[in-house]
């Protein structure tokens, strides 16, 4: 399986092979428990400070504004994590935004009809010297948007689907990984 390939694995499909390779490992070793038990299945927890009452901040740039909405109510409301979503509509005061406000994360759709697209505001924000993370959404399944995101500074792409509450929890799920993974540094 190429690299590529393998980011666009939902979170559903991810689940599905870990089934399935319990499956298999009970068919080679009969007899045995499973490889491994929903208990010991690895959790993805959130690492924040001691500060319990602590926020993910992001700031999720769409030229869509009904989608940032949407976004918005699934990432605070329905997710278990803590997390807080700026929301905004223009991409080029993403430089005077991310200067006046502090996030951790930037989630941004990739295709936007303004002047700026998603890798124009991308290479802005990395040449302004910020290195926050960055996840990009796509509603195409072009490899191509994939390479070009992930070759120009992202740090994740993820495709947008009609199974919201998926791509919601896929979404979250990325967002704790990176964030998890940026504070283990």
């Amino acid at each position: 399986m190429m690299f590529i390939d393998y980011l666009e694995l939902s979170l559903n499909q991810i689940y599905s092979i870990y089934n399935l390779m319990n499956e298999i490992f009970l068919q080679v070793f009969p007899g045995s428990s499973k490889m491994l038990t929903s208990k010991s299945r690895p959790e993805f927890k959130l690492k924040l400070s001691d500060n319990n009452n602590q926020h993910i901040r992001v700031l999720h740039v769409d030229d869509d504004e009904d989608f940032l909405n949407m976004s918005k109510v699934f990432l605070e409301k329905f997710g278990k994590e803590k997390i807080h979503v700026n929301s905004l509509n223009d991409p080029k005061k993403i430089i005077e935004i991310l200067k006046m406000n502090e996030y951790d994360i930037i989630i941004s759709d990739y295709y936007m009809p303004q002047e700026m697209n998603c890798i124009r505001m991308l290479d802005e924000i990395r040449n302004a010297g910020i290195t926050l993370p960055f996840i990009v959404l796509t509603g195409t399944a072009k490899k191509e948007d994939v390479i070009n995101g992930l070759n120009n500074g992202a740090d994740c792409v993820i495709q947008k689907g009609i199974d919201i509450k998926s791509q919601f929890t896929e979404l979250v799920f990325t967002i704790n990984k990176i964030i998890n993974q940026k504070q283990s540094k």
